[in-house]
């Protein structure tokens, strides 16, 4: 069976050099950035692994557990980053607008929002108070979340 793969492994491997022009052994194709889809990375760098006289069974081992463990941190970094999308863009609604609509728009609807539900506006009755204290310390939370979406999607497009 191990012949099998071997073959396989080298044929890939002559595929690939001829694909893009270079030599697979001596290519780091990872770092190049020739491989745009993740998982052809990283199956590429598992076969190379694979076929690697040179490795121990306990080094082959070890380096999937990394490459498990990278793929983990990863996966860990997509979801706090789609969380955060999700509670920017609920914030967005909040303020009834659009996701993602112009800072200038958020601005003045904030100040408008702002305006109509602020606490000294309605001293009233204490329930109204309250309410109103409520509802300005959402929007207050739902600018400055934008306010810092907007302010690191700025600093990102700088670098």
């Amino acid at each position: 069976m191990d012949q099998i793969f071997d073959r396989l492994g080298k044929l890939v491997q002559a595929w690939v050099s001829s694909t893009f022009n270079e030599s697979a052994e001596s290519a780091n194709y990872r770092d190049a950035g020739v491989f745009e889809d993740q998982d052809l990375a990283d199956a590429w760098d598992e076969l190379n692994s694979f076929l690697d006289p040179s490795k121990t069974e306990t080094q082959r081992r070890e380096e999937e557990a990394r490459r498990q463990q990278q793929n983990q941190r990863s996966s860990t970094a997509n979801s706090q980053e789609n969380s955060e999308r999700v509670a920017v863009e609920e914030a967005y609604r909040f303020l009834s607008l659009a996701p993602y609509a112009p800072f200038a728009d958020v601005k003045s609807r904030y100040k408008e929002l702002l305006k109509k539900h602020h606490p000294d506006r309605h001293t009233g009755s204490p329930e109204d108070l309250k309410k109103a204290t409520a509802v300005s310390a959402r929007i207050n939370a739902a600018y400055q979340l934008i306010e810092a979406w907007e302010e690191s999607r700025t600093k990102s497009r700088a670098q």
